[in-house]
């Protein structure tokens, strides 16, 4: 470790590597939508099998996000995020070689098992690299290059489309895990203080690490018990049926029920997701600014509140607007307030899942999984002249995530002491 006095950005590094995380899980996730009329023609497949292939993805995502949370609490976010990106990226190539729904459905069950864990082991790294004034600001830069790889996922696979067909998409997309694997396995140290690239100055900033829940079992019952973690569950429900509509459907709604040319589709898409991705950095500097100067009872969850009714007023205009670049305009709001929650959701279950905080991650997440899932095959089984509908039911989901997120209090954590009582958490 080196001594000199200036500190170290070695942090920094670290995070650039998060954002690479983060942007190519939201590249191979989100090509899909874009290439999903494609491969309903090739394979033709009916909007309601269309829907149970999205929703295999997400249904493997969730009940695969606890195991891979829990496992980078007991043994580190080190070789849990390389095994989830090198499965992954397996998985977002062989999607190009499907030959019908059975294997298009077992494909995506499996892309969705190996992404699954991702997010929460991030969470993690973010914990033991970064000192607690930075989080919230760190973990709105996180999340918004995934939106970011959301803003160019349809655009690119658009242009891909047309000139090398919609097979080779995906084994192009599925090499960029494998490279970033090849850099993140050289550099990352699961502490800094065991990084040769940081010194006692950067060290010292970071502060000392967060318990350890190595020799600890999965407190699932404690987990389950706290208000907290049914109240951010039900956030991220709400957000999530509405964000996988837009995810997975918004490309096929506009061409095959509006008839938006693919590359014309391909940008209004992207603008959609450009929305989401300011609304993370807004989202973690607001969460920055209110921490120092709001109770720890109002700091995450006044932002988080603000941003989904501010999604849900969005989205209810973008439901009842008739044009498609109206619409697409108001939907690029509803996805800014719905990302708007990401920093203080992150802040939230930070201190809320302490040093289980990768599981506790996980079993909330897992709820807003299964909500994309059910809203995804939800959605397939909708006639055409009805999609639009399902846009209003998801401004109403936002309206309640909302009202949960006020009653969300960060005091409340669920991470157990020695004598088995929640430790205090300052007001």
């Amino acid at each position: 470790m080196r001594d000199e006095m200036a500190p170290t950005s070695a942090r920094r590094v670290t995070l650039a590597y998060l954002c690479g995380l983060t942007f190519v899980l939201y590249l191979d996730r989100m090509c899909m939508g874009k290439a999903s009329p494609f491969l309903q023609d090739a394979l033709r497949l009916t909007d309601g099998q269309m829907g149970y292939v999205h929703a295999a993805f997400t249904l493997a995502y969730g009940v695969f996000e606890l195991p891979a949370g829990y496992l980078g609490d007991r043994y580190g976010s080190r070789r849990v995020l390389i095994r989830i990106v090198l499965w992954w990226s397996a998985f977002t190539a062989l999607t190009g070689a499907a030959t019908g729904f059975w294997a298009l459905t077992a494909i995506r069950l499996l892309f969705g098992a190996g992404e699954a864990g991702a997010l929460p082991n991030a969470s993690r790294v973010v914990d033991r690299w970064f000192p607690p004034a930075e989080r919230g600001r760190v973990r709105g830069l996180v999340h918004m290059p995934a939106l970011l790889g959301g803003v160019i996922a349809p655009v690119g696979t658009a242009y891909l489309i047309e000139s090398v067909g919609w097979r080779w998409v995906f084994p192009i997309y599925g090499t960029l895990g494998v490279v970033w694997v090849v850099g993140f396995a050289r550099w990352f140290r699961e502490s800094p203080a065991g990084h040769p690239a940081v010194n006692a100055a950067e060290l010292a900033r970071i502060g000392p690490p967060p318990p350890s829940a190595h020799a600890e079992g999965l407190p699932l019952r404690a987990i389950l018990r706290n208000r907290n973690v049914w109240l951010l569950g039900t956030v991220l429900s709400a957000g999530s049926g509405t964000v996988y509509l837009l995810f997975s459907w918004y490309p096929t709604y506009l061409e095959k029920a509006r008839g938006v040319p693919n590359v014309t589709s391909g940008w209004l898409c992207g603008g959609v997701m450009l929305g989401g991705a300011a609304g993370c950095l807004v989202g973690g500097w607001l969460a920055d600014r209110a921490r120092p100067r709001l109770p720890v009872r109002w700091a995450n969850s006044l932002v988080g509140a603000a941003g989904f009714a501010l999604a849900a007023v969005a989205m209810t205009a973008g439901a009842l607007t008739e044009s498609v670049e109206g619409k697409t305009l108001l939907f690029a709001a509803g996805c800014f307030g719905i990302h708007v929650h990401a920093g203080p959701w992150w802040g939230a279950n930070s201190l809320i899942g302490g040093r289980h905080s990768g599981a506790t991650f996980a079993v909330i997440n897992t709820c807003g999984v299964f909500s994309g899932a059910v809203a995804q095959v939800g959605f397939g089984q909708l006639p055409r002249e009805h999609w639009d509908d399902a846009f209003l039911v998801g401004a109403g989901l936002l309206a309640v995530g909302s009202a949960c997120w006020s009653q969300v209090d960060p005091r409340r954590a669920v991470a157990t002491g020695p004598s088995g009582r929640t430790p205090p958490t300052p007001v």
